[in-house]
């Protein structure tokens, strides 16, 4: 039970840090194979996975925080990539038009 108890707590990290906002663009966590908007959505489409969407923003305390906490642990990073389609958004960078699509 303690597992699925600090799974949701890696995951709750993630849910405060995507609503956490400061100024500058941040780097996604090293290690991990993260890719841009599009190129997530056809990888997700030709690999048949969900898309995990990690916000980020440079000098933002909690993500630096989950940076360090959880993508360093290396059972996390293993789900995270078997799994998922690992895309950044940068907090700070204006969302795509849909009609430039």
């Amino acid at each position: 039970m303690a597992g699925k108890t600090r799974l949701f707590a890696h995951w709750a990290a993630l849910l405060i840090l995507a609503l956490s906002a400061t100024a500058v663009r941040a780097n996604p966590p090293k290690g991990y194979p993260f890719v841009d908007y599009s190129e997530g959505l056809r990888q997700a489409r030709a690999e048949h996975k969900q898309i995990f969407m990690y916000f980020g923003r440079f000098g933002c305390g909690w993500c630096a925080k989950t940076n360090r906490e959880t993508f360093s642990n290396p059972a996390l990073r293993k789900l995270y990539i078997s799994h998922y389609v690992l895309v950044y958004v940068d907090g700070k960078r204006p969302a795509p038009d849909p009609a430039e699509r």
